[in-house]
């Protein structure tokens, strides 16, 4: 599998959680987000993606995440095939996730 170049820590992404002008992507499917998620995210599970990319804004930068990265790192190269230019893959994902977490869904 080819890995997409542009990705971050999740300390890094943590970081920007405070700048409040950030898109999370969460790609896992729905019942994991359920389980907890970062507060804010925006759930498209990965099998989805390519129908709901519309729903995303292309002149934002969009952080994604899954599990452990292999999800995300998919749907970053959807989203470039789709015109978004400024995509990261957040690694290792919400395996290794220790920030806030939202547990409402």
């Amino acid at each position: 599998m080819e890995i997409y170049i542009n990705h971050i820590t999740n300390e890094e992404l943590e970081q920007k959680l405070e700048e409040n002008t950030i898109v999370i992507l969460d790609v896992r499917e729905t019942e994991e987000y359920a389980q907890g998620h970062i507060p804010g995210s925006v759930l498209i599970p990965l099998g989805q993606l390519e129908k709901r990319c519309n729903e995303l804004n292309k002149d934002q930068e969009i952080f994604i995440i899954c599990k452990s990265g292999g999800r995300s790192n998919q749907a970053c190269f959807i989203l470039q095939e789709n015109g978004f230019e400024d995509v990261y893959n957040v690694l290792p994902g919400m395996a290794g996730w220790t920030g806030p977490i939202d547990s409402n869904f």
